[in-house]
């Protein structure tokens, strides 16, 4: 068996002076990896051209834009492979490109994958690359996972281009589609992260709302008393009784209707989920899942209760809006009645001399101090969860930063396989090492307080991350 770049007698004539490496008197293991087998053009400059490539070492060799770069830009191109953050001239390379395929261009790669099965990646300029096998589409395949496993590419000078960040982008071009599964996973937890400091914000400056509506109650009350000194309050309990009804119906109304709101919601938004599980058909356990969605139906049946519940609370709604329609009307009913007591008690007033009370201040100071009240037990309850908020956050980023040292594991991991491979080339990670970018994001962040770059520095020697810079909050204030 030869190893051979071409069917001629010189190829089999260098095979052969090289015969540690290219001759084996038994048939060869099939590749275990994927390969690119070739590339073929369709219109451009490289129009009808065909390269074949081995499936080992390949190189292009010529002078100075004889077309190696426009051929290595339409590998990347074809094959979806982002360029990285650290690569350089993109715009010249995306034009590179547009060049060499030309208006309506298309460029073809014949590709075999670890398993040995052969792909075409066809892609037009300006179009999303598409997979066949055998001459059929085959839709929603990953090029990058599927065919062609997890390929790096570096572009002209990429390698040579060092500075700011290169490292990192060199990281990611080496390991980073193989941490897909866990960065996603740490996006998700980043966002559960910011909804609980949300939520803990709002409940951050409790105590100064709690103080504020206490103020506006009392302030209401001290007024208010005028109004009992001269036996207000007591003729018009029955309008401020019903007010108040009033206002308590209304409220009661918008909450039940918010409610079902968010049941209309939440149902709709697991409907599909819950009710597509049942469409599975096992080609082994036939039997078992019987037994297990007949069980399962329940879940179904809850879910469909639920959407029964739904418009026995519409009715409840409706039913409930015609008897406040009765209420209202018995409310202004009564009218009259409000009318002359408001009346009588101004005649009142009038005898008492005391004309300088404003009897429409009293409905609003009653207001006042209902509403406030109905703030205050709210405030006093969600005070009650500061501290659960609070641990949930620290739970959350504890969550979070077991998942960025699992993330950093990976990549380790995947390094000391490339460092055990190449002694040319060692490259090292360290865990929340960069305290240079640290120091600096720490200036950005508390540009114009009054906080020294020193006391800074000397948080960033001590601390990670924000994270553990919170946990550890009362010791970081004394900086």
């Amino acid at each position: 068996w030869l190893k051979i770049g071409d069917f001629t007698f010189e190829a089999v004539k260098y095979a052969l002076t090289d015969n540690s490496n290219r001759v084996r008197s038994s048939k060869p293991d099939r590749y275990k990896h994927s390969y690119i087998k070739s590339i073929s053009f369709e219109g451009g400059t490289l129009n009808g051209q065909t390269i074949n490539f081995s499936p080992e070492l390949n190189t292009l060799i010529g002078i100075r834009g004889s077309g190696k770069s426009s051929i290595m830009e339409v590998i990347r191109y074809v094959l979806n492979i982002p360029f990285g953050e650290q690569a350089t001239d993109k715009k010249y390379k995306n034009e590179l490109v547009a060049h060499t395929l030309g208006s309506g261009g298309k460029a073809v790669i014949t590709a075999c994958d670890q398993y040995g099965s052969e792909f075409q990646i066809k892609r037009i300029l300006n179009e999303y690359p598409e997979c066949f096998v055998g001459g059929k589409l085959q839709p929603g395949i990953s090029i990058r996972e599927t065919i062609i496993k997890n390929p790096i590419y570096f572009g002209q000078k990429d390698l040579s281009s060092t500075g700011d960040g290169f490292e990192k982008d060199l990281v990611e071009k080496l390991v980073g589609e193989s941490l897909y599964d866990i960065r996603r996973q740490i996006e998700e937890k980043k966002q559960l992260v910011s909804d609980v400091i949300d939520r803990f914000q709002k409940l951050a400056n409790i105590d100064d709302q709690i103080e504020e509506y206490n103020q506006k109650k009392q302030d209401a009350e001290f007024n208010l008393k005028k109004f009992t000194e001269y036996g207000v309050e007591e003729k018009f309990k029955k309008q401020t009784d019903f007010n108040s009804d009033d206002r308590k119906i209304i409220q009661i109304l918008s909450d039940i209707e918010e409610f079902m709101i968010g049941l209309e919601n939440f149902t709709g938004e697991y409907e599909d989920m819950v009710k597509n599980h049942t469409s599975y058909a096992s080609a082994q356990n036939a039997v078992f899942f019987k037994e297990f969605f007949s069980e399962y139906t329940k879940v179904v049946a809850i879910l469909e209760k639920q959407k029964i519940d739904k418009q026995s609370l519409e009715n409840i709604i409706n039913q409930l809006r015609a008897q406040y329609s009765v209420f209202a009307q018995t409310k202004k009913a009564f009218t009259d009645e409000f009318a002359e007591t408001r009346r009588k008690i101004e005649a009142k007033l009038k005898e008492k001399g005391a004309v300088s009370l404003n009897l429409e201040e009293y409905p609003s100071l009653k207001n006042k101090i209902n509403t406030a009240q109905q703030m205050l037990d709210s405030l006093i309850k969600q005070k009650s969860q500061k501290f659960a908020v609070r641990n949930e956050l620290i739970e959350a980023l504890s969550a979070l930063n077991a998942l960025w040292l699992q993330e950093f594991q990976a990549i380790n991991s995947q390094l000391d396989l490339i460092n055990n491979k190449h002694s040319a080339l060692t490259i090292e990670a360290e865990f929340k090492g960069d305290k240079s970018n640290f120091l600096t994001f720490m200036k950005n962040v508390f540009r114009g307080s009054s906080i020294r770059e020193a006391t800074l520095s000397s948080i960033v020697n001590e601390y990670s991350d924000f994270a553990t810079m919170y946990r550890d909050f009362e010791n970081t204030k004394t900086k």
